[in-house]
C-alpha cells in the first residue's frame, strides 16, 4: 500500500515527480486563484454616496429644513445624520444662546429614515453624487471615521456648522475643494435675514425675536458657498457645481411627498410690518402726550410711560444676549445704539405727572437730549452706508424721545 502511494507521486526509477504530483501542483493555483476572483466582488464593491434633503417642519428646529448623506453598498443602506442632540436637556437653549450647544453624528438604516420622516409627513429627496469610485469611497471612509467617539461631536452653530453644513464640508473634502472654490464669491442674491425670515414664515414670535435679536452680521451679502448652510441651498448649488465636466449631483429625486402638517405658510415680513405699527402707535401716543403737557394734563404721563416700557424692555433683551452670549449675531447688534435699558427711568418724570407735578429738570432734559444726539448720528450712520443693520424701522421706533426732547426744550414745565 506504501509503495502504490509512493508511485502515485514519484518514480521509483528515475526519482522524478510523478503524473499525479505535476496535476496536483498545477491544479491548486488554479483553484485559489479562481476563488480568489469569485470572492473579488464582494470585497471591493464600491460605496456609493447619496445626498438626502428632507423638506421642513413645522417645530422650529426643523422650519429650515435637513439633509444628511446615504451610503448604499451590497447589503448595507445607511444614513449618516449630524443633527442629533439631546433635546430634552434643559440648557439646551441656553445653550444655544451661548454658542455651546453639542450636536454629534449618527447613523441609521435607510429604512428607518424613510418610516421616521414619512411619520412627520415631510418630503425627501436624493440627489446621487457624480463622483468616481475613488471619491465614493473617500467620502464613506470619512463619514465611518466620523463616527469615531473622538470625532463626531461637534459645537452647533446655525449658520456655521450645522447638519448642513458638516455635509458640504465633507463633500468638499472628497473633491479636493472644488465645491468651494466654485461656489466661494458667486453673489446668492440674499442675506441671512433673508433667509432666517422665510424659514420662520408663519411664526410671528420667531420673527420678531430675528429682528429685534440679530444683528448686523446677518445683513451682509451672502455668496453661495455661504448660502449653503441651508439643505435646500446646498442641493441646488450641487447641480451648479462642473466637476470633470458634469454636474456634482443628480437633480432631485422625489422619494416621500410633504404631508398635510407641514409648516403653515405666511408673510416673512410680517415682523417688521409688526414693528411699523409699533412705532405708529408710540409716535401717535408721543404727540398726545406733547399737546396734553403743554395744558398741563395729568394723563399725559401715560404717553410717556408707553415708551419708556417697550422701548426699556426691548433694550433689556438686546442688551442682556449681548452680555451673556458667545454668538456675533448676537453680540454684534446695531439696536445697542439705539435702545438702552436706561429708558426704564422714564417712567420717574412720567408718574410725576400723572400726580400733578410737571416737573422736567436739567437731568430729564440732559438725558432726552443724548438720546436724540445718538439717535441722529445711527441715523446719518444708515445714510452713508457706514451702519447696515435691518429693519431701518428700528430708528422710527425711538422717535418719540426726540418728541418730548423738542417739546421740554420748547415748554419748560414748572
Amino acid at each position: 500500500m506504501l509503495g502504490c502511494c509512493q508511485r502515485c507521486y514519484t518514480d521509483r526509477v528515475s526519482g522524478r515527480p510523478g503524473p499525479a504530483l505535476i496535476a496536483a501542483l498545477i491544479a491548486v493555483p488554479i483553484a485559489l486563484a479562481g476563488r480568489s476572483a469569485g470572492a473579488a466582488p464582494r470585497r471591493t464593491d464600491p460605496p456609493r454616496v447619496e445626498l438626502l434633503t428632507m423638506g421642513r417642519g413645522d417645530h422650529p428646529y426643523a422650519r429650515f429644513g435637513h439633509a444628511a448623506l446615504r451610503v448604499r453598498q451590497a447589503h448595507r443602506d445607511r444614513v449618516y445624520n449630524y443633527g442629533y442632540t439631546d433635546f430634552t436637556n434643559p440648557r439646551l437653549i441656553d445653550d444655544f444662546l451661548r454658542g455651546r450647544a453639542l450636536f454629534w453624528v449618527a447613523r441609521f438604516s435607510f429604512a428607518s429614515t424613510l418610516r421616521h420622516y414619512r411619520g412627520e409627513g415631510r418630503a425627501l429627496f436624493r440627489q446621487a453624487l457624480a463622483l468616481d469610485e475613488q471619491r465614493h469611497r473617500r467620502l464613506a471612509a470619512l463619514l465611518r471615521r466620523n463616527l469615531r467617539p473622538d470625532r463626531r461631536n461637534y459645537t452647533y452653530h446655525h449658520y456655521f456648522d450645522n447638519c448642513t453644513t458638516r455635509l458640504r464640508d465633507l463633500i468638499d473634502r472628497t473633491v479636493d475643494g472644488e465645491l468651494k472654490r466654485q461656489l466661494v464669491g458667486r453673489d446668492a442674491g440674499t442675506t441671512l435675514r433673508r433667509l432666517t425670515r422665510e424659514g420662520f414664515a408663519g411664526r410671528l414670535d420667531l420673527l420678531l425675536a430675528t429682528e429685534l435679536l440679530l444683528g448686523r452680521m446677518i445683513d451682509r451679502p451672502l455668496d453661495q458657498w455661504a448660502a449653503a448652510f441651508l439643505p435646500e441651498r446646498l442641493a441646488a448649488s450641487l447641480q451648479r457645481v462642473d466637476l470633470d465636466g458634469r454636474p456634482l449631483a443628480s437633480p432631485p429625486q422625489q422619494l416621500l411627498p410633504a404631508g398635510p402638517q407641514g409648516p403653515t405658510s405666511g408673510d416673512p415680513r410680517a415682523g417688521v410690518k409688526v414693528i411699523w405699527a409699533v412705532a405708529l402707535i408710540l409716535g401717535i401716543f408721543s404727540l398726545l402726550g406733547v399737546m396734553a403737557l403743554r395744558r398741563q394734563q395729568r394723563w399725559s404721563g401715560l404717553t410717556l410711560i408707553l415708551p419708556a416700557l417697550v422701548i426699556g424692555g426691548c433694550a433689556t433683551l438686546v442688551w442682556s444676549l449681548a452680555l451673556l452670549s458667545e454668538l456675533p449675531e448676537l453680540r454684534e447688534n446695531e439696536l445697542l445704539l439705539l435702545l438702552w435699558p436706561t429708558d426704564w427711568l422714564l417712567i420717574v418724570p412720567a408718574l410725576r405727572w400723572l400726580r400733578g407735578r410737571f416737573t422736567a429738570g436739567r437731568l430729564l432734559r440732559g438725558y432726552l437730549g443724548a438720546r436724540t444726539a445718538v439717535i441722529l448720528l445711527v441715523g446719518v450712520g444708515h445714510l452713508c452706508g457706514l451702519l447696515v443693520q435691518q429693519p431701518r424701522v428700528w430708528v422710527v421706533v425711538v422717535l418719540p424721545l426726540v418728541v418730548f426732547w423738542l417739546a421740554l426744550r420748547r415748554h419748560h414745565c414748572a
